[in-house]
């Protein structure tokens, strides 16, 4: 199935309405749009026994990459199902303090959840092409069962510390994701 999460702010070409929804899971006080959509969609992910979650970058990115929890069977799955995509890992104490990620929630009710930061935010035709094909891909795979287990280690880049992108702004200007850099 496909969900179009969230349908609101789609409308007002915007990435959220009152709160941005995936922090919008498992809060104490239902209380924003995005806060009852998350509840809306919680009742979809209970039943669920694999989520891929697609996003986009604010920033720009040199290539698509997986995110979710750093967790050793999440990055085992990730490795077999696409291992040409990097891998970055958060925390189990969470991506952010405002509320949990669709992903998070995936967790605490057993289901299998990555996501794929698919790259900067807008429309780009030869990213949908390419990330169409890779979820052809991985449908493939879940369809064969075909998981094999890996004996090769598998780079996974852990962030330590959320960081905010406030309005557009860049940490060092003209950085992107994955970007390679070079010493000096």
């Amino acid at each position: 199935a496909f969900l179009l999460c969230n349908i609101e702010a789609a409308k007002a070409s915007k990435r959220f309405i009152q709160t941005d929804l995936n922090r919008s899971f498992l809060v104490k006080d239902v209380i924003t749009t995005e806060h009852k959509r998350a509840v809306e969609i919680a009742s979809i992910v209970k039943r669920s026994k694999f989520i891929l979650d697609l996003h986009q970058t604010i920033e720009p990115t040199e290539k698509e990459f997986f995110i979710f929890e750093h967790i050793p069977k999440l990055i085992k799955i990730a490795h077999s199902l696409l291992p040409e995509i990097p891998i970055v890992t958060f925390s189990l104490g969470g991506f952010s303090e405002s509320g949990k990620t669709v992903l998070e929630f995936a967790t605490t009710v057993g289901s299998t959840a990555l996501a794929i930061e698919c790259g900067e935010k807008g429309y780009n035709p030869q990213i949908t092409t390419k990330i169409v094909k890779l979820i052809y891909k991985l449908i493939n795979k879940l369809e064969l069962n075909d998981l094999p287990e890996t004996t090769e280690s598998i780079e996974v880049n852990n962030l330590s510390k959320s960081i905010v992108n406030e309005e557009g702004s860049y940490l060092i200007k003209g950085l992107k994701n994955h970007m390679k850099l070079i010493k000096g």
